[in-house]
């Protein structure tokens, strides 16, 4: 798992206030290197990561989701949108199962909650699009459980994505139908541009997120209205546009962001 075909990245940002005794633990590690280990242990311990790989004497293990590269975050305590917490990592061909995108961004959110008070703005993951099944609808089925018909709770959010490839003419339209599909009745999807203030995901994604996406690609817009803002939500939503890019034919790296409209 040292492809960088297999390569699969994930972040979190958002405005993080820490714990005050979590802020006196740090006293004595670099706060990047405190969130890595964090990512390190959680990983290991729901069984998604580990330590022991290409050991010919583990050959029975079952296999497990992704080999550790790199992780860290910025846990700067001045009240700005940060990239609090993100990993990059080797995804495991295991070509019955999705790129495990959900798992890796339960991951980083179980550790910014271990750390302290957290105000997600946006989410971002990287995925190579020709690993694991062509297309599952089965993940659509998960749209119940973010379905809300409170309008108190319903939240406006821009997604984007960008692929390392040309689509055709029609690739778009066949896209978003597709799309709207996947997401039902529980977030209604337009395609177009962002407003001015979302055209960019709050918080630099740092790591090497850039060296693995065409910079001259062309970036979709879509504004979407439906479910209660949260981690699981902007989770769920980067799962249908992959599956969604994967049943239209695309299978290069995708770069997906899912972020909070600032719009009331």
């Amino acid at each position: 798992m040292t492809s960088n075909e297999e390569t699969l990245f994930a972040g979190v940002h958002g405005v993080l206030s820490l714990y005050p005794w979590t802020n006196a633990a740090l006293n004595d590690e670099d706060p990047a290197e405190a969130v890595e280990r964090l990512i390190g242990t959680r990983s290991e311990a729901l069984g998604l990561a580990s330590t022991i790989l290409n050991d010919d004497s583990h050959d029975d293990m079952a296999p497990v989701r992704w080999g550790h590269c790199d992780s860290g975050g910025d846990l700067t305590q001045d009240g700005s949108t940060r990239e609090v917490a993100w990993l990059q990592v080797y995804a495991a061909d295991l070509p019955q199962q999705r790129v495990p995108v959900l798992p890796a961004i339960a991951v980083l959110d179980d550790v910014v909650q271990r750390l302290g008070d957290f105000r997600l703005s946006g989410t971002h993951a990287l995925v190579p699009l020709h690993m694991g099944p062509k297309s599952s609808l089965g993940v659509s089925d998960h749209a119940d459980w973010f379905r809300t018909d409170n309008p108190a709770v319903r939240s406006r959010f821009t997604a984007s994505l960008r692929l390392n490839e040309e689509p055709s003419a029609t690739w778009l339209e066949e896209f978003l139908d597709e799309l709207k599909t996947r997401a039902h009745d529980t977030v209604s999807v337009q395609s177009s541009q962002p407003e001015p203030q979302a055209r960019q995901l709050p918080g630099h994604m740092t790591g090497d997120v850039e060296w693995f996406i065409r910079q001259d690609a062309e970036t979709h817009h879509f504004q979407c209205e439906g479910g209660q803002w949260s981690i699981d939500l902007a989770g769920w939503f980067t799962e249908i546009i992959l599956d969604a890019a994967r049943a239209t034919g695309a299978c290069s790296a995708a770069l997906v962001t899912v972020t909070l409209s600032t719009a009331t």
